[in-house]
């Protein structure tokens, strides 16, 4: 059975193994207040001897959400015109994808998502070449957000209150002396 698939994953990739392109999300561990937004980055190796564009990339089985994510790594496709040559790596520190927290959210809740990266491969560079796709692929990673109470700043009005109060006791002491 074993050599039956070995042979068959040879038909489908004509005859050649091929290594997959390696994803590496940052962070895969975030922090954020309700109604904040986290900024995923990425490292993308392409061990693959194929040239690759990206085409989107989405959250897969999200059960209670409590934010939503949106898809940034897509506009870019790759970093020479659209392409991630083969042999190469991809480094972007926030272009992956953005996840909005909910404002509702509560403090402490701790969500875990895959986010599935969808990408093209062609068998030589698609700029020269008119037949050369092979097919479209994905890739996964595994990251999560941790919902955290919010910070406490004081507002505007508040701190001229404040400044109103310190500035009327400073005149008023002064009148007295």
């Amino acid at each position: 059975m074993k050599t039956l698939t070995l042979m068959f994953a040879l038909l489908l990739t004509g005859g050649c193994l091929q290594a997959a392109p390696i994803l590496t999300v940052t962070p895969t561990d975030a922090s954020v207040a309700p109604g904040g937004t986290v900024a995923f980055g990425f490292s993308l190796e392409n061990a693959d001897p194929l040239y690759l564009t990206i085409t989107s990339s989405f959250l897969l089985s999200e059960t209670e959400p409590i934010g939503i994510y949106e898809d940034v790594i897509a506009t870019l496709g790759g970093p020479v015109d659209a392409l991630i040559l083969p042999g190469t790596t991809w480094n972007v520190t926030d272009r992956l994808g953005k996840y909005v927290v909910s404002r509702s959210a509560t403090a402490g809740t701790i969500k875990d998502f895959r986010v599935l990266v969808l990408y093209e491969a062609y068998s030589d560079d698609p700029r020269t070449c008119g037949f050369c796709f092979v097919g479209s692929k994905s890739i996964q990673a595994s990251l999560n957000v941790e919902v955290i109470a919010a910070q406490s700043v004081p507002e505007p009005a508040s701190a001229v209150l404040v400044a109103a109060g310190l500035a009327f006791g400073w005149a008023l002491r002064r009148r007295s002396v």
